[in-house]
């Protein structure tokens, strides 16, 4: 996009394989996808296998968040977690996909001009206290059930585990201690309480 700054092209839009999911009776994918510029919408797309004349094709269903929306702008700049199939926890069968959205170290790779100086130290503020968000997504229709901040940072690209009403997932730390030691992980225990927004 002209006058649009992305150092990541190489990175592509989807790093991880698919959920596979059956939504009104048909087969359908729910794909977690990224973009690292600010101009384009990422998150999920709900995609059914339709198959024509005997040829396979996709028919988007839903995206989330909604690509005309300042969410799916915002969110969703680095490769997320694989999607994980899962009951939503609110009693009523309700089947949810459930995402990390991971955040990075951004930190530009020259020294910025000095009328850039407040974007850099904007990009700072959010590393230092920015953490990744899950979310749950209703397979259904798209709709979005719970949000649940996590403490770190997350890691993209990698399957989270759901359990006994708990998501399980790898993370960073946050705050300037993640540029000096960025070796450092642990595992994040939190509970999939679908009945709040649990930001």
């Amino acid at each position: 996009m002209p006058g649009e700054e992305c150092d990541g092209v190489w990175r592509g839009l989807i790093a991880v394989r698919p959920a596979v999911a059956e939504i009104d009776g048909e087969p359908s994918v729910i794909v977690p996808t990224f973009n690292p510029g600010n101009h384009h919408a990422a998150g999920l797309v709900a995609l059914k296998i339709v198959v024509d004349n005997g040829m396979p094709h996709f028919t988007p269903l839903w995206q989330f968040p909604d690509p005309s929306s300042a969410d799916a702008h915002e969110h969703f700049r680095f490769g997320p977690s694989e999607a994980v199939l899962a009951s939503c926890g609110q009693g009523n069968g309700d089947e949810c996909v459930w995402v990390v959205d991971v955040k990075e170290w951004d930190w530009p790779k020259e020294l910025p001009a000095p009328e850039d100086v407040l974007d850099v130290v904007e990009r700072l503020w959010k590393i230092m206290t920015g953490s990744a968000t899950i979310y749950g997504v209703r397979v259904q229709d798209g709709v979005f059930v719970p949000r649940i901040q996590a403490a770190g940072l997350g890691r993209g690209k990698i399957r989270p585990l759901l359990h006994d009403g708990a998501i399980y997932l790898p993370s960073r730390p946050r705050g300037l201690f993640q540029i000096w030691e960025r070796r450092v992980h642990w595992l994040e225990i939190r509970p999939m309480d679908a009945t709040q927004d649990s930001r």
